[in-house]
């Protein structure tokens, strides 16, 4: 699957690849995509919104959200 994304959409889902199976906060996603924590609170859901969007064009959610604690990538399509 061949998929056309932003530079900055490339950056989310590697840094959720090299995480898999683990959650990991919006403070680590900001940290790690954009190099700095201080941003605008939507910014990770509207980025995640986008690369979810173009993702399950494709396929099934391989991006969860754990409530109260961030976010996953699955392992695999059994893993939510």
């Amino acid at each position: 699957m061949l998929l056309d994304l932003t530079a900055t959409e490339f950056r989310l889902l590697r840094f959720l690849a090299e995480s898999r199976g683990r959650t990991v906060s919006k403070g680590q996603i900001t940290t790690q995509v954009w190099g700095y924590e201080d941003i605008a609170p939507n910014l990770v859901e509207v980025h995640l919104s986008a690369l979810r969007r173009k993702m399950e064009a494709h396929g099934p959610r391989l991006v969860h959200t754990v409530r109260g604690l961030g976010y996953r990538l699955a392992v695999d399509r059994g893993a939510a």
